[in-house]
């Protein structure tokens, strides 16, 4: 009886300690559910943040593109975005031309091959 005993009581132990091994887990595994909630709450709170931070800057930009008062230390950054929204200018007219010009080169090859086709109709005519 006493190995009956002995045997029952170490399976005992074992099947308490994997019972609290188990609820060990699931509590780690609930916190770190939770953590990960709370982090993502951070995250959106953060791009909310940024956004309204873009809405001021649009603000004062308008005000200063208005020609209003503005803070002296953002009137730097104003004729930054001046510079950079001429340079897109700039940039944009660029590709225009490029364009245009492969649409020109385009249109003469088919041009000359419409040339080419018409000679050939009329030789054979």
């Amino acid at each position: 009886m006493a190995l009956k005993d002995s045997i029952t009581m170490g399976i005992s132990k074992i099947a308490k300690t994997v019972g609290d091994g188990a609820a060990t887990v699931a509590k780690k595994s609930g916190e770190i559910v939770e953590v990960s909630k709370l982090n993502l709450s951070i995250s959106t709170e953060k791009d909310n943040i940024d956004k309204l931070y873009k809405t001021i800057g649009e603000i004062v930009y308008e005000k200063y593109k208005n020609g209003e008062i503005i803070d002296k230390d953002l009137e730097e950054s104003c004729k930054s975005i001046v510079e950079a929204n001429r340079n897109i200018e700039e940039i944009e007219e660029k590709i225009t031309t490029i364009k245009d010009k492969k649409e020109e080169t385009l249109d003469a090859e088919c041009d000359i091959e419409s040339d080419i086709d018409n000679e050939s109709e009329n030789k054979e005519e």
